[in-house]
């Protein structure tokens, strides 16, 4: 049985959208702490900045998370960008892979008519 579609919208209740913040916070830090960096064994960390404290919530620990974003710091511009993707990438390689598609499905059409 599928899942029902989840709408997405501003919650004007403060302890409701602090209920959620604190779910969502859990989830986050468990992903990334079971599935990414166990499974696949690499490193990471996550600094979550929250609306409701003052101090942000850091994961693994306010000790290893320097080393680590040292680290990343340390590589090569071309190391940090090559698999990294934005909103701007994004928009600008669909049209590449649409049309891609788009040509790739032309000649298998031409090659069915012949």
């Amino acid at each position: 049985m599928p899942r029902r579609k989840v709408t997405l919208a501003y919650m004007s209740n403060q302890s409701e959208r602090r209920v959620s913040f604190n779910k969502s916070k859990k989830g986050f830090f468990k992903k990334a702490t079971s599935e990414l960096c166990t499974l696949c064994a690499v490193d990471g960390c996550a600094i979550i900045y929250s609306p409701f404290k003052s101090q942000p919530k850091v994961w693994p620990s306010p000790e290893e998370t320097p080393s680590v974003l040292s680290r990343y710091d340390s590589l090569p511009e071309m190391e940090k960008t090559r698999y990294m993707a934005n909103l701007e990438s994004f928009t600008q390689q669909r049209p590449d892979k649409v049309k891609k598609k788009l040509s790739r499905l032309q000649i298998e059409n031409r090659r069915k008519e012949a």
